[in-house]
Protein backbone atom coordinates (compact mmCIF):
# COMPACT_ATOMS: atom_id res chain seq x y z
CA UNK A 1 0.00 0.00 0.00
CA UNK A 2 2.71 2.19 0.45
CA UNK A 3 4.44 1.68 -2.55
CA UNK A 4 1.08 2.95 -4.43
CA UNK A 5 0.40 5.70 -2.12
CA UNK A 6 4.18 7.18 -2.90
CA UNK A 7 3.24 6.43 -6.86
CA UNK A 8 0.25 8.61 -6.61
CA UNK A 9 1.51 11.58 -4.84
CA UNK A 10 4.51 11.28 -7.08
CA UNK A 11 1.95 11.61 -10.46
CA UNK A 12 0.37 14.74 -8.46
CA UNK A 13 3.67 16.27 -7.89
CA UNK A 14 4.75 15.81 -11.52
CA UNK A 15 1.24 16.05 -13.33
CA UNK A 16 -0.41 19.40 -12.10
CA UNK A 17 -3.75 19.67 -12.31
CA UNK A 18 -5.68 21.39 -15.25
CA UNK A 19 -6.36 24.08 -13.21
CA UNK A 20 -2.45 24.76 -11.80
CA UNK A 21 -0.84 26.83 -14.57
CA UNK A 22 2.74 26.53 -14.78
CA UNK A 23 4.90 28.90 -16.63
CA UNK A 24 8.39 28.13 -17.78
CA UNK A 25 11.09 30.46 -15.28
CA UNK A 26 12.33 32.67 -18.47
CA UNK A 27 9.15 34.38 -18.60
CA UNK A 28 9.80 35.94 -15.86
CA UNK A 29 13.14 36.44 -15.71
CA UNK A 30 16.15 39.48 -16.25
CA UNK A 31 18.29 37.18 -17.69
CA UNK A 32 18.94 37.86 -21.09
CA UNK A 33 20.26 35.20 -21.91
CA UNK A 34 17.96 32.53 -20.08
CA UNK A 35 15.04 34.92 -22.12
CA UNK A 36 16.42 34.19 -25.73
CA UNK A 37 17.26 30.04 -24.62
CA UNK A 38 13.72 29.86 -23.61
CA UNK A 39 12.28 31.45 -26.73
CA UNK A 40 11.16 29.90 -29.77
CA UNK A 41 12.27 32.78 -32.35
CA UNK A 42 14.60 35.58 -31.69
CA UNK A 43 14.83 38.10 -34.60
CA UNK A 44 15.82 41.45 -35.96
CA UNK A 45 12.91 42.74 -37.12
CA UNK A 46 12.01 46.83 -38.38
CA UNK A 47 8.08 47.76 -37.31
CA UNK A 48 6.33 48.93 -40.94
CA UNK A 49 2.77 49.83 -39.58
CA UNK A 50 0.10 49.73 -37.14
CA UNK A 51 -2.29 46.24 -37.84
CA UNK A 52 -4.74 47.65 -34.74
CA UNK A 53 -4.81 46.99 -30.96
CA UNK A 54 -6.98 45.88 -28.19
CA UNK A 55 -7.43 48.11 -25.46
CA UNK A 56 -9.12 45.64 -23.49
CA UNK A 57 -4.99 43.90 -23.03
CA UNK A 58 -3.63 46.83 -23.43
CA UNK A 59 -1.55 45.57 -26.90
CA UNK A 60 -0.88 47.07 -29.77
CA UNK A 61 -0.20 44.71 -33.52
CA UNK A 62 2.11 45.36 -35.77
CA UNK A 63 3.43 44.41 -39.13
CA UNK A 64 7.33 44.05 -39.17
CA UNK A 65 10.03 43.03 -42.00
CA UNK A 66 12.08 40.45 -40.28
CA UNK A 67 15.23 41.29 -41.28
CA UNK A 68 17.31 38.70 -39.52
CA UNK A 69 16.70 35.62 -37.88
CA UNK A 70 19.04 34.00 -35.30
CA UNK A 71 17.20 31.25 -34.31
CA UNK A 72 13.72 29.80 -35.58
CA UNK A 73 11.59 26.95 -34.25
CA UNK A 74 10.52 25.50 -37.03
CA UNK A 75 9.80 27.73 -40.11
CA UNK A 76 11.57 30.98 -39.21
CA UNK A 77 9.50 33.89 -39.94
CA UNK A 78 10.44 36.02 -43.35
CA UNK A 79 8.91 39.17 -44.78
CA UNK A 80 7.00 40.99 -42.83
CA UNK A 81 5.25 39.21 -39.84
CA UNK A 82 2.48 40.20 -37.65
CA UNK A 83 3.55 40.94 -33.86
CA UNK A 84 1.81 41.71 -30.62
CA UNK A 85 3.63 44.31 -28.56
CA UNK A 86 2.86 45.89 -25.18
CA UNK A 87 1.21 49.53 -25.89
CA UNK A 88 3.78 51.86 -26.77
CA UNK A 89 6.80 49.04 -26.40
CA UNK A 90 8.07 50.58 -30.00
CA UNK A 91 7.34 53.05 -33.19
CA UNK A 92 7.04 52.45 -36.56
CA UNK A 93 10.14 52.85 -38.34
CA UNK A 94 12.07 51.58 -35.03
CA UNK A 95 14.53 48.36 -35.07
CA UNK A 96 14.74 45.78 -32.59
CA UNK A 97 16.02 42.83 -31.38
CA UNK A 98 12.76 40.78 -30.74
CA UNK A 99 12.54 37.13 -28.62
CA UNK A 100 9.35 36.21 -29.73
CA UNK A 101 6.94 33.35 -29.62
CA UNK A 102 3.78 31.88 -30.70
CA UNK A 103 0.92 31.08 -28.77
CA UNK A 104 -0.48 28.22 -29.48
CA UNK A 105 2.19 25.10 -28.86
CA UNK A 106 0.09 23.30 -31.79
CA UNK A 107 1.17 25.25 -34.26
CA UNK A 108 2.51 23.10 -37.19
CA UNK A 109 6.51 23.89 -36.93
CA UNK A 110 6.76 23.34 -40.83
CA UNK A 111 4.52 26.73 -41.85
CA UNK A 112 5.13 30.13 -40.76
CA UNK A 113 2.89 31.31 -37.95
CA UNK A 114 0.36 33.83 -38.66
CA UNK A 115 1.28 35.95 -35.50
CA UNK A 116 4.42 35.65 -33.22
CA UNK A 117 3.56 37.54 -29.31
CA UNK A 118 6.60 38.61 -26.95
CA UNK A 119 8.02 35.50 -25.20
CA UNK A 120 8.80 37.00 -21.89
CA UNK A 121 8.61 40.89 -19.98
CA UNK A 122 11.81 41.45 -21.29
CA UNK A 123 11.71 40.67 -25.02
CA UNK A 124 11.99 43.75 -26.83
CA UNK A 125 15.73 45.43 -27.36
CA UNK A 126 17.31 48.13 -28.95
CA UNK A 127 20.04 46.36 -31.57
CA UNK A 128 22.75 48.57 -29.83
CA UNK A 129 22.06 47.43 -26.60
CA UNK A 130 24.72 46.08 -24.59
CA UNK A 131 23.08 42.64 -23.65
CA UNK A 132 22.46 41.89 -27.64
CA UNK A 133 25.47 40.06 -27.86
CA UNK A 134 24.54 37.62 -24.87
CA UNK A 135 21.32 37.30 -26.58
CA UNK A 136 22.61 36.19 -29.71
CA UNK A 137 25.59 34.11 -28.10
CA UNK A 138 22.32 32.39 -25.91
CA UNK A 139 20.09 31.97 -29.03
CA UNK A 140 23.28 30.58 -30.98
CA UNK A 141 23.76 28.04 -29.07
CA UNK A 142 20.17 26.94 -28.52
CA UNK A 143 19.45 27.06 -32.19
Amino acid sequence: FADVTAYVQRLITENPSPGRVQTPDYIRSDDPAEIAAGSDYVVKAKVAESSGGNELNDTEWFFCEITEVYKSWGVPPEGKAEIIFPSGAVSPGGEYILLLTYPDNEWPSDLPAPFYIMSSKNSIYQPDDPVVGEILRAAEQDA
